[in-house]
């Protein structure tokens, strides 16, 4: 006699198929603090999808980690919260997602439409808390959560990232009406601007120089980012997020740009050195003041963007895919060497000679105290070279001890770890000054976050 299916409720439907759609989007770990209902009703979810649940002491710091390991992992980050105080902690590393570009599902739980009338404990509008920091704000429903998961991630992955605030009922008994995302807007499929206007400007500079940011990474065109360089023989610099994008061992590697413009400081030192930039895939969020730079502005990005979130003002642009446009302007321009390698060579050996950090074990600490300032906005390449594909994630720490699972990984004094996917420690990030590390493999050890 064959048995009668298991009854599912709604409630346990819902969290699969959420789960499922985490699963299938890339997501490797749920993050956070369960409250109770729809919370655990996802985490056992997730366990029957072999999607980790690590369990935190804190809501901010459940999302921190969920957005280094999207950021480790190429994925979306997930975390989820209790509702009301919970929700806030949680807005709270919403801000830094939104701020820094990190896509990241804040999932929420929330009372259903029938028990919210009645209850008072806890309840706060989770969206008008999330709205100033997420690109979208969604309800999950019973009608295909899955599809609004999916979405939620296309948009949150989209240029640029940033987070979703997912609000999560409790019951779905009478509701609530869900809200899906909005669509995400599409990007071009092919370049489209001034591409060869570009070009020309390019063949007509005698001396440009590249900026790339962390565009060229999120669109995996680091080697046609470097084969563009090369055919030129140009200076390439890139921001903090896009160190990787070409290994600081190369030659034409001439160093990090903060939008620290002074001639006295090492970037702008170089950057003056130009006639023309070529912005690749650089985002203004990662500028700490209004670009000033005066040469002829070029940019490239994956997207059309406005001129109240451009660099500058750009005379001349062009979006679409990063590695189609790369590799057409590459057949374009003609090839010849705009920089001498000695003279990219003399500006390393002047600037570490101007720290006092001509030693292969530089950190902070070795540098005299009247060059810090100069230090500050110049990684060293002694640092640690960085390579490969995915972007690292690194920390600048002060006398703070830099902390593994197991025990002291550095002792601190300044020194700023560079860490990447192949190295022991795969990722480290920065809350202040606190630093945390999480080792992420096929599994997450356990992870002391008592102090976090």
């Amino acid at each position: 006699m064959t048995s009668a299916p298991e009854a599912v409720s709604a409630e346990t439907r819902v969290a699969r198929e959420l789960a499922a759609a985490l699963k299938r989007n890339g997501v490797p770990y749920l993050f956070g603090i369960p409250g109770g209902g729809s919370s655990i009703d996802l985490i056992e979810a997730c366990r029957a999808e072999d999607i980790p649940f690590v369990l935190v002491q804190h809501e901010t710091t459940a999302a921190l980690m969920a957005v280094v390991c999207g950021e480790l992992t190429g994925s979306c980050g997930a975390c989820i919260s209790i509702m009301g105080t919970g929700a806030i902690n949680l807005a709270g590393c919403a801000t830094y997602a939104f701020l820094e570009r990190h896509p990241l599902l804040c999932i929420t739980e929330t009372y259903g439409l029938d028990g919210a009338p009645l209850m008072s404990i806890q309840k706060i509008d989770h969206g008008a808390t999330f709205a100033p920091y997420c690109k979208d704000e969604i309800t999950l429903g019973s009608d295909d959560p899955g599809r609004q998961i999916d979405d939620a991630i296309r948009l949150a992955m989209a240029e640029r990232p940033g987070p979703i605030h997912v609000d999560y009922p409790q019951s779905m008994d009478g509701g609530p009406p869900a809200r899906t995302a909005r669509n995400t807007p599409p990007a071009p499929s092919r370049p489209e601007g001034d591409l060869e206007a570009i070009a020309n400007e390019i063949d007509r500079a005698e001396k440009p120089i590249i900026i790339a940011g962390p565009v060229v990474l999120r669109q995996h065109a680091e080697s046609e980012l470097l084969r563009l360089a090369e055919r030129l023989h140009c200076a390439v610099m890139v921001t903090s997020k896009a160190r990787g994008v070409i290994s600081e061992d190369h030659p034409l590697y001439a160093g990090i740009i903060s939008g620290v413009y002074g001639e006295g400081t090492l970037e702008g030192r170089m950057v003056h050195k130009s006639d023309t930039v070529l912005a690749i895939g650089l985002d203004r969020m990662e500028l700490l003041t209004p670009w000033k730079h005066r040469q002829p502005l070029l940019t490239l990005d994956v997207i059309p963007v406005s001129a109240d979130d451009a660099v500058g003002e750009p005379l001349l642009t062009a979006s679409g895919p990063m590695p189609m446009l790369l590799d057409s302007l590459t057949a374009t321009v003609r090839q010849r060497s705009t920089w001498q390698t000695s003279e990219i060579e003399d500006f390393w050996s002047q600037a570490m000679n101007e720290l006092g950090a001509e030693g292969a074990d530089l950190n902070a600490a070795s540098v005299p105290g009247q060059h810090r300032h100069r230090f500050r906005h110049r990684p060293s390449r002694a640092a640690g070279h960085v390579g490969g594909s995915q972007q690292l994630v690194s920390a600048q720490t002060d006398d703070s001890p830099v902390r593994d699972a197991s025990g002291v990984l550095d002792g601190g004094r300044g020194r700023r770890p560079c860490v990447g996917r192949d190295a022991d420690l795969d990722g480290v990030a920065c809350f202040g000054s606190r630093v945390w590390a999480a080792y992420l493999g096929r599994r997450i050890p356990v992870l002391d976050v008592a102090a976090y």
